[in-house]
């Protein structure tokens, strides 16, 4: 392989400009990575002439000819054609900073951007469920890997196709990833035919668990017994788990979303805060929104400090629908579609 490039190391200035972590492949195929450090993205557009783009705001630019003829792509999924007018973009890579000129470019893939990489709202992992890519590389966070995903029209462009007892996707974590306050916010959508909640995840909408053992530490099910006789929204945080219903209960999905379909797409948001959360009671140290709203807890068994320590301090293994291909215990005793899977490292309340 032959990269055709111009070292260009004086003419850099890296703090003034933008830092993006990119993915650029060439005419031959061939690709490289580094920080994405022109700071526009410039050219012609039926609506504009001489646009200037953020690249952070940028998923690709897809070339379809030497010329500059290209199709851009935003984070928010609009896309339109442009006439690119920039003869070369700047890269710093491993093998040090580099001047690609735009007639060698076939695509380049924005693989976050500056104001998630740099974590300063707190978001530390963001999957949007759009494609496999998304899982391999997602918009934050460690990449994942891949295993027999489907995916359907979703919340926001598309979303994974949850199936029972199909291990689809999963993320390891590092340790100390989670904190002893955090938030784990999505988008779901319950595909099973009957009304009724069997025992069990019916759906289990994902699991956080010991990367050696596979013991869960995180998770969110929708049960009518959890073998606990627990039922209703059985609900695992770092710092402790929640039930909605005590006790085994014939229940229906119309009784744990009484305001609104239980079919359509709902909010879910898990969060805690080993010191309390703030505008709840002092005492409340996890809590389940759905839509927003908090869900009544029957329920709580705190961990222990030593525990919560433990728990945070093992790698874990964020799994879409099972720890593993051979863990059908925990997988999803029903489908559903998940979509815009974030973690953050506070609890947040604010949806």
């Amino acid at each position: 392989m032959v990269l055709l490039v111009v070292l260009a190391v004086t003419s850099f200035a890296y703090a003034e400009e933008s830092h993006t972590s990119s993915e650029i492949t060439l005419n031959d195929g061939s690709s490289i990575r580094g920080e994405f450090n022109s700071e526009w993205i410039r050219g012609n557009t039926l609506f504009a002439e001489d646009l200037k783009i953020d690249p952070k705001i940028i998923q690709s630019v897809s070339l379809s000819d030497a010329n500059g003829s290209a199709t851009v792509v935003l984070t928010n999924k609009d896309q339109f054609a442009i006439k690119i007018s920039e003869q070369s973009y700047r890269l710093l890579s491993a093998i040090g900073p580099l001047e690609i000129p735009l007639s060698k470019i076939k695509n380049i893939k924005i693989l976050s951007t500056g104001r998630e990489q740099s974590n300063s709202d707190g978001l530390i992992f963001h999957c949007t469920f759009n494609d496999e890519s998304s899982i391999l590389q997602p918009s934050v966070g460690p990449g994942g890997n891949v295993s027999q995903a489907l995916f359907s029209p979703g919340k926001s462009a598309a979303a994974l196709y949850a199936i029972p007892r199909k291990h689809q996707a999963d993320f390891d974590l590092p340790p100390n990833f989670l904190k002893k306050a955090g938030c784990i916010e999505f988008w779901a959508k319950i595909l099973k035919r009957s009304s009724d909640v069997s025992w069990g995840g019916d759906p289990r909408f994902f699991t956080i668990s010991r990367q050696t053992t596979r013991e869960t530490h995180v998770l969110l099910d929708i049960v009518s017994n959890n073998g606990a006789g627990n039922s209703g929204f059985s609900t695992w945080t770092p710092v402790g788990n929640l039930v909605s219903i005590q006790g085994m209960s014939a229940l229906s999905y119309t009784t744990l979303f009484p305001s609104s379909k239980w079919q359509d797409w709902h909010h879910y948001a898990i969060i805690w805060d080993d010191n309390g959360i703030d505008g709840c009671s002092p005492s409340v140290k996890a809590l389940l929104k759905v839509d927003g709203q908090p869900i009544a807890c029957a329920k709580f068994d705190p961990r222990s400090e030593a525990g919560i320590d433990a728990v945070l301090a093992e790698p874990t293994i964020l799994s879409f629908t099972s720890p593993s291909p051979g863990n059908l215990e925990d997988s999803t005793k029903s489908p559903f579609l998940i979509d815009e899977f974030k973690i953050w490292d506070y609890a947040k309340t604010d949806f």
